[in-house]
């Protein structure tokens, strides 16, 4: 039998692939609209009936409040004492107003019906009567003997009306609220009746016999109340069509029923004020209108839908055979084999990709060779700052460590250094070998899903140590001897025998001392846990290694971002051997205040100072400032690196400063190396202060100045221009300001500056100058002259004038050789 070509397969397979999820989707959306366009009519029917049930208790709790008031007041509690005759017509017409307010259109009161069995009367719309020869006694005297003091109940209207016009009731039935009286008696003889036709309430039922959308009340002795059919009220809720009462069982639901051999979808909802059932009865023809709507649409779309992917399945099948049929061709089977045995298609294929697979793994065992130099490369480069710290975790995730990273959630670095080597028998040659040797007992001691691999950096072993916040797991479980005790020794170099029977001899009892160190760990927190570590890893390398090395422990953390810096952590914290000696391990909580890393002071007030003592040119304020910030930077416990930051930071804001100002580095720093090259060179503190006085601050002090010079002259100028101008008016210095755009103290100081003294002391003097020049060259009157020159009289001007020049104006006028006026 011929096999099936894979074109023929990869077609029914597009086939069925496109077919069988537009059907489902179809299905699935049909389905699910109806539900939902069912649920949302069953919600909104719930809703519609909590409403009409609030608008139906909001008239029935008016009656009840305003029945209550009549039946609590004066006028009615002195007619139930008396036998209300003709005599009494002053109480009975007081009577008759006090139930007429009650009958108002918010009530919808037909009637109020006031019965004392005591003085047998009975008061209602009508007028008076004698109970006993009431029409209907016998039926409204059984409710004064009901049990209750006050309830709702459904009553025939006929009751109410008296035979002269019992056929005016406007609805078969009424809605009653019958309250036993006197209200606080023990001995109830009497009854009050508040009569709501039921037709009157009927408003507030949306929907009609006719119609598929039905609504009705249902009083709690299991009668409709309400109906839009009224010939149904008054009777069981059988007679409406559902024989299913027993469904009522809840405060509200929903429930399918058949209604006249029709379904229908019934939603109810209790009132807990009267316990009053409303009903509402929806046909489930209505509701599936739409949904037949949706189910057309449906279809057609997915007709559409099916027709285009089963085009695009045949299309798509042709074009996906096709890289198969040019592989065929390109491979060493030939055309001819192809055609013969078409199921050997992928077979050939098959051979040619195993083919490859074998050289493939063969690369990956080359590549497996050097991961681990390649791991423990980027692991130094990590920790010492180098790459992105966003990208730590994908690559360490490549290198394998993903799993065991995200289960940890704390971790720390620990930092390994060797004291000396002095009187230990060991050569300083043979650092780097014992280096690997206490790389080698770490494997074994820690297990590897508690660790990354040890790695030296700079004479230095380098651990990140994690685990879980208050786990009590050990950190340091057994290792397995699965490293003979030859391991370490094997992997190091023969170039000291000595050094490397030491290197073996080390790995041997690591891994039975491990069991010991994990009770001496077990319940310990993650901080005792590490701390517990670091003595077994000292002791055990004393012991095996005749070494002596001190650890630092870096403060745990949680992002993988913080490394470098817990790396660094560890490094300050070994740093401490030069006050505490060798042998010692350092936890970095105990320094820096517990913080994170080193945090430095920055004095960002002074730099703000010193920035603008710059902008104005303040040449001894700006080295005075320079020097208040320096103190405080070199003053602070912080390596020299760390105190490369703020100094770094400083150069960087007076560059903007400049680069905001317009002004070029160029112009400051002309040489082919860059300011913070320069910066870097630098060792001492004065070498700094001076540096960055001669080569920064100063250089930007002069261009500020001669900037300021320029301005200072051109503002000057401006000014002796408006008082040239406008010296004849009352100029002021404010006056000024506002046509220059300035404020009025600085144009003041920047005058005072340029010109060596103040506004109103040039605008008198020019002033003078000028009625010096009046009087000796022209004939104006002297009064005159000190009009023009905005004295206030010329007595003052006469005064000022003989204070500068020791004679009168007119004096001075003579003196000239003209004549005083």
């Amino acid at each position: 039998m011929r096999s099936t070509s894979f074109l023929t397969k990869l077609t029914v397979f597009g086939f069925l692939l496109s077919t069988l999820p537009v059907l489902f989707i179809g299905l699935f959306s049909y389905a699910t609209s109806s539900r939902e366009i069912q649920s949302h009519v069953n919600k909104g029917k719930i809703q519609l009936l909590i409403q009409i049930n609030a608008n139906v208790e909001q008239i029935l709790v008016t009656v009840n409040h305003t029945l209550n008031q009549v039946l609590n007041s004066t006028v009615l509690k002195r007619a139930m004492g008396n036998p209300l005759s003709v005599n009494d017509f002053t109480l009975y017409d007081n009577l008759r107003n006090e139930l007429r307010h009650m009958q108002s259109f918010d009530t919808r009161l037909e009637d109020v019906v006031l019965i004392n069995r005591d003085y047998n009367w009975m008061v209602k719309n009508s007028g008076l009567y004698r109970f006993d020869e009431y029409a209907h006694y016998d039926e409204i005297d059984e409710l004064v003997d009901s049990s209750g003091d006050s309830a709702w109940m459904l009553n025939p209207s006929d009751w109410f009306y008296s035979e002269e016009n019992a056929g005016s009731a406007p609805c078969r039935y009424s809605i009653s609220l019958a309250k036993k009286l006197p209200v606080n008696g023990l001995d109830k003889s009497g009854l009050a009746l508040a009569n709501i036709p039921a037709c009157a309430l009927q408003d507030f039922l949306s929907g009609n016999a006719e119609r598929d959308d039905r609504l009705m009340v249902v009083g709690e002795d299991g009668r409709l109340l309400l109906h839009p059919d009224p010939e149904l009220i008054g009777q069981p809720l059988e007679a409406a069509g559902l024989a299913e009462t027993d469904k009522f069982s809840g405060d509200s639901g929903q429930f399918r029923a058949d209604i006249d051999q029709q379904p229908y979808s019934v939603t109810y909802y209790r009132s807990p004020y009267n316990n009053w059932t409303y009903v509402s009865f929806t046909s489930i023809g209505s509701l599936t209108k739409e949904s037949d709507k949706i189910g057309m649409y449906t279809l057609l779309v997915c007709l559409f839908m099916l027709l285009f992917m089963l085009s695009l399945a045949w299309i798509g099948s042709r074009r996906m055979y096709s890289p198969v049929q040019q592989l065929m061709l390109q491979l060493d089977a030939g055309a001819a084999t192809g055609r013969k045995n078409r199921s050997d298609e992928f077979q050939v294929i098959g051979e040619r990709v195993r083919h490859l697979f074998q050289s493939k793994s063969r690369l990956e065992q080359e590549v497996h060779r050097h991961i681990r130099q390649v791991s423990a490369f980027y692991l130094m480069k990590a920790y010492q700052g180098g790459g992105k710290p966003s990208e730590l975790e994908d690559q360490l995730e490549r290198f394998g460590y993903g799993e065991r990273i995200r289960d940890w959630e704390l971790k720390a670095v620990l930092t390994l250094q060797i004291d000396s080597l002095e009187s230990t028998g060991y050569e300083k040659r043979d650092a780097e070998l014992l280096l690997f040797a206490i790389q080698n007992m770490i494997e074994e001691i820690i297990p590897a899903e508690r660790r990354l691999a040890p790695v030296t950096v700079e004479h230095t072993v380098v651990l990140t140590v994690g685990g879980r916040a208050g786990d009590r797991t050990y950190l340091a479980e057994s290792a397995e001897a699965s490293r003979s005790p030859e391991s370490a020794a094997s992997s190091a170099s023969a170039e000291s025998a000595e050094s490397v029977e030491a290197a073996a001899s080390s790995a041997s009892p690591a891994s039975a001392g491990a069991a010991e160190f994990s009770k001496t760990a077990h319940s310990a927190s993650f901080k005792e846990e590490i701390i517990a570590l670091t003595e077994e890893l000292q002791k055990k390398i004393a012991d095996y290694l005749r070494l002596t090395v001190s650890i630092g422990i870096s403060l745990p953390f949680r992002r993988l971002e913080d490394l470098s810096n817990a790396y660094r952590e560890g490094l300050e914290a070994l740093r401490q051997r030069l006050k505490l000696g060798g042998g010692i391990i350092v936890q970095y909580e105990h320094l820096n205040a517990g913080k994170h890393v080193l945090s430095l002071h920055y004095p960002h007030q002074l730099e703000n100072e010193l920035i603008e003592a710059v902008k104005l040119a303040d040449k001894d304020r700006a080295k005075e400032l320079l020097h208040q910030f320096l103190v405080p930077v070199f003053a602070s416990e912080t390596s020299p690196r760390e105190c490369q930051i703020p100094l770094t930071r400083l150069l960087n804001n007076l560059l903007v400063v400049m680069q905001e100002s317009g002004i070029a580095v160029s112009v400051i720093h002309p040489e082919r190396s860059t300011l913070y090259e320069d910066l870097l060179e630098l060792n001492t503190s004065a070498e700094i202060e001076e540096w960055f006085w001669s080569c920064v601050v100063h250089p930007m002090l002069r261009i500020f100045r001669d900037r300021q010079e320029a301005q200072y002259a051109n503002i000057s100028e401006k000014i002796i221009d408006l008082v040239h101008r406008y010296y004849d008016t009352d100029l002021t210095l404010e006056e000024c300001a506002a046509r220059l755009h300035y404020n009025p103290n600085y144009l003041s100081s920047v005058f005072r500056k340029e010109t060596g003294r103040s506004f109103s002391e040039y605008l008198t003097a020019y002033r003078f100058q000028t009625a010096k020049k009046w009087l000796a060259e022209t004939d104006i009157p002297i009064k005159d002259i000190a009009a023009k020159l905005r004295y206030n009289n010329s007595q003052n001007f006469i005064r000022s004038f003989r204070k500068q020049e020791g004679i009168t104006p007119g004096q001075f006028r003579e003196s000239r050789g003209g004549r005083a006026l």
